[in-house]
């Protein structure tokens, strides 16, 4: 999951399912936010987009994420064998994609942890 593929565009979610790193993926942790991914519309034309696929869905995460609700992604990543991440979304559903791409990819190993300008590292072990 190291490269990183970006789409802006209008009807971009359409293009989801013509990317190589999608049609590689057989599974695929869906990083959104908490309403506005059915609201907006973008739940039915991604769950089109992506119907051969294994979904999984992540949007349990606060509007400022505690570094916890970023480990819990990465856990889900691990336990469910996700093969690729795919944020959909504004900055924090952005920013917690790649914070979960960079836990499932480190398992084990300490990471530095910035929390109210105190650096802390934290050890996580699966």
């Amino acid at each position: 999951m190291s490269e990183q593929q970006t789409i802006v565009a209008l009807g971009g979610v359409s293009e989801l399912s013509r990317l190589r790193c999608v049609k590689d993926a057989n599974s695929i942790l869906l990083v959104t936010g908490k309403s506005s991914f059915n609201s907006s519309g973008a739940k039915l034309a991604v769950e089109s987009a992506l119907s051969s696929k294994k979904l999984v869905h992540y949007s349990d995460f606060s509007p400022n994420p505690e570094f916890e609700e970023a480990l819990r992604g990465g856990e889900i990543c691990r336990d469910s064998g996700l093969d690729l991440i795919i944020a959909i979304g504004g900055g924090t559903v952005i920013d917690m994609a790649k914070l979960v791409n960079v836990i499932q990819a480190n398992p084990g190993r300490e990471l530095v942890v910035c929390r109210g300008g105190v650096i802390a590292l934290s050890y996580y072990q699966w």
